[in-house]
């Protein structure tokens, strides 16, 4: 029977490549209890959930921003207005962008084909794929969204100063290029 450092060290040791796994099976097995009230206090204020929080606030305002120019898109199809590329996209493309399943951005986007912010048509590359365009409302209104970015951006500017802002950018985009060296662990 190992004792409970030479447990911890095999486990480590053998689950290197999955820590969460590694940490899960270390506190069922050493009896340990997590501390709740230490939990609530790191999941508030830790690194993703400050970047989550800050994008869900901007993207609400650029939403606002868009609907008060007349262009109102519920949250739920955002995903693919952000992901979809001015000279259009696979279905899969977008579904890879946006980290989530094609079963989920197909039914989101023959919605938006019915409201005519998006064009399917066969992609001329290969007929078996679907080819997602913006369609000239959807440009209109993609349009409207990049200003609502502007707007945001400016009172970020005011309230941060320019430099600041400028500097935040730069470090979001450096921390974007870490956690995605981070996506083959």
């Amino acid at each position: 029977m190992f004792a409970e450092r030479e447990f911890g060290a095999v486990l480590d040791e053998t689950f290197a490549q999955s820590n969460t796994f590694a940490l899960t099976l270390r506190l069922t097995c050493l009896n340990k209890k997590p501390d709740r009230s230490q939990l609530a206090k790191k999941r508030e204020k830790h690194l993703a959930r400050l970047l989550a929080d800050a994008f869900d606030s901007v993207e609400e305002s650029i939403r606002k921003g868009m609907a008060e120019k007349g262009f109102d898109i519920e949250q739920v199809f955002l995903p693919v207005v952000r992901n979809l590329a001015l000279d259009g996209s696979r279905i899969s493309e977008i579904a890879t962008r946006a980290r989530l399943s094609k079963q989920t951005i197909g039914p989101l986007v023959r919605v938006l084909a019915e409201r005519g912010i998006v064009e399917v048509s066969e992609d001329p590359a290969d007929r078996r794929a679907k080819l997602v365009r913006f369609t000239q409302v959807g440009l209109l209104g993609l349009q409207a969204g990049l200003k609502s970015v502007e707007a945001v951006e400016a009172r970020c500017s005011a309230k941060l100063g320019t430099n600041r802002l400028a500097r935040l950018k730069r470090d979001l985009q450096i921390i974007a290029d870490i956690a995605g060296d981070d996506d083959d662990h």
